[in-house]
């Protein structure tokens, strides 16, 4: 069976967004009142626009723990679109709402991996594709940072020891909590294909399994496995 890669949670989570509560800052440079300069700030530095003595428009913060933010503000918080590069390596690029990650933006992982669709509060919500590193691609629906919905995964047979290695299968149907479950189509690369009811990434339920040759088979199937013979022409 074709095993699908999970994909890892995770909650972009801003290091700007307590800087400002007891933190004034020193202006170093420039006009930090109502034009372009630069003001420290006991964890890190803003070069950039200001308005009315706030951090407004177009900037860049560098936060002492390796964080950068560069992109657009709106009273001190990352707020329209910009950029935020994580110091473990991770870089978001997209949109954000007031200091949170909101809507639809690309985020680059240090393992290869890019995801680029919508965002609710961090965690990827909505429609988005996942590419990974080694060129399997999940395109569908995301909830609470996981694949759900109706989704479509291409995997890419690169293990020599797989009998269909140096192609690809392709799924198209349900997912829940990460995983294959309910209704869906795999075309695998040897040509067979198999529908019907799916359980935590297996075949399991109704399903109709047709191989290269021609020949169909129609009955259940539990755990992968077919289990009740059903009709086979």
């Amino acid at each position: 069976m074709t095993k699908i890669k999970l994909i890892i949670p995770i909650v972009l989570v801003l290091a700007i967004s307590a800087v400002y509560a007891e933190d004034e800052g020193k202006c170093t440079e420039g006009d930090c009142q109502s034009g372009n300069g630069i003001k420290v700030f006991d964890d890190g530095r803003y070069v950039g626009e200001f308005e009315n003595g706030e951090i407004n428009g177009q900037g860049t913060f560098t936060f002492q723990n390796g964080d950068e933010y560069t992109g657009e503000f709106i009273n001190g918080s990352p707020d329209g679109e910009g950029t935020y590069k994580f110091v473990n390596g991770v870089v978001y690029k997209g949109h954000f709402d007031n200091n949170i990650i909101n809507g639809y933006g690309r985020c680059e992982f240090p393992d290869g991996c890019v995801y680029e669709g919508d965002w609710k509060q961090g965690k990827r919500e909505g429609k988005g594709k996942y590419l990974y590193s080694d060129g399997d691609i999940y395109t569908g629906g995301f909830e609470n940072d996981l694949r759900s919905g109706y989704g479509e995964y291409v995997f890419q047979n690169t293990d020599p020891d797989y009998d269909n290695f140096g192609t690809a299968d392709v799924y198209k149907g349900q997912w829940k909590d990460d995983e294959i479950n309910g209704h869906g189509e795999m075309t695998y690369g040897d040509g067979t294909v198999y529908k019907g009811s799916w359980k935590k990434g297996e075949w399991d339920g109704r399903g109709v399994l047709t191989f290269p040759d021609g020949r169909i088979q129609k009955g259940n199937f539990k755990n992968g496995e077919y289990v009740k013979k059903g009709c086979m022409f």
